[in-house]
């Protein structure tokens, strides 16, 4: 893949000919490599324009769930949120993301129907130097998130993804600004991307997903059949088969944190 990173910083933004350089590849690369080019500012009027016929997909620096599917309707190819922060200790909040938020961002964004990107930011031992982490120079990922990362990857390897549909469940009750500015304490982000997260195959595949206990999650099973019900606790990597439930309307309360349903048709 060849990407284009962060086009949009102030120093850089008027003196490279990204079109040009685009435009170039799309014509010249016998392997025809995916291309894009991603935003340093979160704010969508930073993005570039990824309707441009030599990106492939559209690359967003951002972990704004709540939007996707305003964005795969926008640009209809591929979405792939590129650097949505990072599990480490930096100061820096893009840096310091829990191994559960890490893991969590994931099962949002495989759920709206986007693909994420993985790095983590602690110290580590790839060399001597004082200033070493995964994120610059590679070495030993240091985080808790990554095996959990690869069992997601597992359960939507399973799945008939490319005949699935996301549909997001929201939960808070205010209005998405048009404008979120990159300088915010993530109060309003973190409760607009608290919403239940599905993702199906109307008649034969759900799958569901919370942060949250205690928080009901509700699929309209179609069809006739009866489902199986898998809990998936998606933090100790565990699936728990809860039994056969009928079609029609579903409910489940989550008993803990970090929870996904999986339902399959009989």
């Amino acid at each position: 893949m060849v990407s284009g990173n962060e086009w949009d910083v102030p120093r850089i933004i008027d003196k490279i000919d990204w079109e040009g350089i685009g435009t170039l590849l799309q014509k010249e690369d016998p392997h025809q490599r995916l291309r894009g080019i991603h935003n340093w500012y979160y704010d969508e009027s930073h993005f570039y324009d990824h309707n441009r016929p030599w990106v492939t997909h559209a690359s967003l620096q951002t972990y704004f769930f709540f939007n996707t599917e305003k964005w795969r309707n926008k640009y209809q190819k591929p979405v792939l949120y590129d650097e949505m922060r990072y599990e480490g200790d930096v100061p820096s909040g893009w840096g310091r993301l829990s191994a559960q938020d890490m893991t969590s961002y994931f099962w949002k964004a495989g759920l709206s129907g986007v693909y994420g990107t993985h790095g983590d930011t602690f110290k580590n031992d790839s060399d001597d130097e004082t200033e070493v982490r995964w994120w610059a120079k590679g070495g030993t990922l240091m985080g808790k998130s990554p095996e959990r990362i690869a069992f997601f990857k597992k359960i939507m390897e399973e799945a008939p993804v490319t005949e699935m549909t996301p549909k997001t469940i929201v939960l808070s009750a205010k209005e998405i600004p048009d404008t979120i500015p990159d300088s915010n304490d993530g109060t309003l982000i973190e409760e607009l991307n608290n919403n239940i997260y599905t993702f199906n195959k109307k008649g034969d595949y759900y799958l569901a997903y919370t942060t949250d206990s205690l928080q009901t999650i509700t699929v309209d099973l179609e069809g006739s059949k009866d489902y199986t019900l898998e809990v998936i606790d998606t933090w100790n990597m565990t699936i728990s088969n809860e039994g056969t439930v009928v079609p029609g309307k579903f409910e489940y309360e989550t008993k803990k944190p970090f929870t996904a349903l999986r339902l399959i048709a009989r």
